[in-house]
Parts: structure tokens; C-alpha cells; sequence
């Protein structure tokens, strides 16, 4: 019984470090550029180097792939780079861009109170 538990645990945990490696490489080699989506209109070759740096883009795969890792083990989903509210605080010429809020109200009628057109 100990010896199938044991072979069992082993799959499991080449199992985990293939899915987890197979999520990290579709994340890494997706297309488009995070940072500079970050940065919008506000691109700047210094602030992108600040910010590959920051969320540690500038390293190499595997050390990324380590951080990845060990991010989950702490279960840090990647939610310190929602953290800020936001990269730039102000446009450059201090005027504030509009904002659009939108609310979606969803209603559910009982079956009881629709009228069927018969």
C-alpha cells in the first residue's frame, strides 16, 4: 500500500511541474508586450527599463519560471502586479482624462410573472 502511495505522490508531482511548466511557457511566449501595454501613451525607454525590471522581465527564462514557482508556493498569483492603482498618476500636462463608469443591472423575472404571447 506505502509502495503505490509513493508511486502515486512521484506522478502527481510530475504531473504539477509539467502543468505548470506548460502554463508558464503559454504565458511567456504570448504575444504582445505587458509592459508596454502598462505604459499606453506614456512610453518612455527609461520607464519600460524601470518596469521590466520591477516585475522581473529583464531575467532570463528559467530564473522567471523559479520566481513563477515559487510564487505559488507562497500563493502570490501574481496579484503584486495589481497592487498600484495605477503607473502614471497625472498626464504630463496636469489635465485629467474623463472617466466612464458603467453599471450593468441584471434582472431575473419569476417564470410565474412573464406573459407567454399564446
Amino acid at each position: 500500500m506505502i509502495q503505490f502511495l509513493v508511486k502515486r505522490f512521484i506522478g502527481l508531482l510530475f504531473v504539477v511541474i509539467a502543468v505548470t511548466f506548460i502554463t508558464f511557457i503559454l504565458g511567456y511566449f504570448a504575444p504582445g508586450d505587458p509592459i508596454r501595454d502598462l505604459l499606453g501613451n506614456h512610453y518612455s525607454a527609461v520607464l519600460y527599463a524601470s518596469y521590466r525590471h520591477q516585475y522581473g522581465l529583464d531575467l532570463p527564462w528559467y530564473q522567471q519560471y523559479f520566481n513563477f514557482i515559487a510564487g505559488l508556493f507562497r500563493f502570490d498569483f501574481a496579484r503584486r502586479a495589481f497592487r498600484q492603482t495605477s503607473l502614471i498618476v497625472d498626464p504630463p500636462d496636469g489635465a485629467r482624462q474623463p472617466t466612464v463608469r458603467a453599471a450593468v443591472v441584471l434582472r431575473f423575472d419569476d417564470a410565474e410573472n412573464c406573459e407567454d404571447s399564446e
